[in-house]
C-alpha cells in the first residue's frame, strides 16, 4: 500500500491530503494534455511545456526563496499553510511530468531514423526503469514529505538526516538519476522533442533552480547544529545531577560536581570513559559511576571541563591544602 501510495504522490497526487483545488486543477490539466497529445501541434504544445518548465522551476524557487512560506505560516500555522503549498506543489509536480509527455508526441522524422529503432527502445526502457527505481528508492528513504519540499517550506528538518538508501551512493538521487526515467519515456515514443524536453528541464534543476541545493544544505547544517545543541544540552543537565560517590571529605567533591569542576578522584573515574557512551559500569576507585557519550567513539565523564575550568579546581585546591596545613599546625 506504501509503495502505491508514493508512486501516486510522485506523480502529484497525495490521496489523503487531496482538496478540491487539487482534484479541479489535475482534471483540467489532464484535459488539456489529453487535447494536446492528440492534435500534436507543436504551435499548441511549446507553449504549453513553456509554461510548465515556469510554473514548476519558477514558481518553487519564487515561493521557497521568499518570505511567503514564513508569512502563511504565520497566518495559518504550520498545517494548514503546508498544505495549501502542498496542493500547489502537486499540481507543479503533475504539469510537469504532463509537459514532457506531450512534447514526447510530437516527432522529428528525419532526425529520429538515423538511430535504429531497436536500440532507441532497449535505452528507453533502460533509462525509465533506473530513473523510476531510483527515484521511488529515494523517496520511500526520505518521506514523501521531503519529496514535497515540506522541509524547505518550513525552513527546519522535518526528519533524521538521511545517509541510506541511494543516499550512501548519491548525494541527491531524486535529481540526478532520478530524472532518467523523462528521458526514458521519450525514446519510448522515440521522440527527439520529448528528449530534448526532459534535458531541458534536467539542466533547470540546477541552472536555473539553485534553491534546491542551498536549502538541502541548509537543512542538512540546521539540523546538524540543533543536534548537536540539544545533546550538549542533556549532558549539560544530567552532569549537574550527578553526585559521585566516596568523595573528598565534607562533601567538597560533591559540590564541585554540582558546579561543574573536577576533583582529584575525577582522574580514577576517567577509566568509565572505557564502558563506552551512555554505558553505566564500575569505576576503578569503586562506587557506581556513569559515562556520558558526547559522540561516537567519544567517551565524557561527567564533571569534566575545558583547561579554563581546570585552572580553577586546581586553585581550589591549592586553598584547601593550605587551609588543611593551617589546621594541622595549629
Amino acid at each position: 500500500m506504501r509503495l502505491a501510495s508514493t508512486i501516486i504522490a510522485m506523480a502529484g497526487w497525495r490521496l489523503e491530503h487531496l482538496n478540491a483545488v487539487w482534484v479541479t486543477g489535475s482534471v483540467a490539466s489532464v484535459f488539456l494534455a489529453h487535447v494536446l497529445i492528440n492534435r500534436a501541434d507543436w504551435r499548441l504544445t511549446l507553449p504549453y511545456f513553456l509554461f510548465t518548465l515556469v510554473f514548476y522551476y519558477g514558481g518553487n524557487a519564487a515561493i521557497l526563496r521568499s518570505d511567503l512560506p514564513a508569512r502563511a505560516i504565520a497566518r495559518l500555522g504550520e498545517e494548514r499553510a503546508f498544505r495549501a503549498y502542498e496542493t500547489l506543489a502537486g499540481l507543479m509536480f503533475l504539469n510537469q511530468g504532463l509537459g514532457v509527455g506531450c512534447m514526447a508526441a510530437l516527432h522529428a522524422p528525419r532526425l529520429e531514423q538515423a538511430v535504429p529503432a531497436p536500440l532507441v527502445l532497449a535505452a528507453g526502457v533502460a533509462l525509465f526503469v533506473v530513473g523510476l527505481v531510483v527515484k521511488l528508492w529515494a523517496t520511500l528513504t526520505v518521506g514523501v514529505d521531503v519529496y514535497y519540499f515540506r522541509d524547505m517550506f518550513l525552513g527546519r528538518p522535518v526528519a533524521p538526516i538521511c545517509d541510506g538508501g541511494p543516499y550512501r551512493f548519491l548525494r541527491n538521487p531524486m535529481y540526478s538519476v532520478g530524472q532518467l526515467q523523462g528521458y526514458g519515456y521519450a525514446l519510448l515514443y522515440g521522440s527527439l522533442p520529448g528528449f530534448v524536453a526532459a534535458g531541458a528541464g534536467h539542466l533547470l534543476i540546477y541552472a536555473s533552480w539553485p534553491n534546491a541545493r542551498l536549502c538541502g544544505e541548509r537543512t542538512l547544517r540546521l539540523a546538524r547544529t540543533r543536534r548537536s545543541h540539544r545533546h550538549r544540552n542533556e549532558i549539560s543537565a544530567i552532569a549537574k545531577r550527578v553526585v559521585v560517590k566516596n568523595a573528598g571529605p565534607n562533601g567538597h567533591a560533591q559540590r564541585l560536581h554540582r558546579l561543574g569542576h573536577r576533583t582529584p578522584s575525577d582522574s580514577c573515574h576517567d577509566t568509565r570513559a572505557r564502558t563506552g557512551p551512555g554505558v553505566a559500569g564500575r569505576s576503578a576507585c569503586g562506587g557506581d559511576s556513569l559515562t556520558l557519550g558526547a559522540a561516537p567513539g567519544i567517551g565524557l565523564t561527567a564533571g569534566a571541563r575545558p583547561d579554563r575550568r581546570v585552572r580553577r579546581q586546581r586553585l581550589v585546591q591549592s586553598r584547601d591544602r593550605a587551609a588543611n596545613r593551617a589546621r594541622a599546625g595549629s
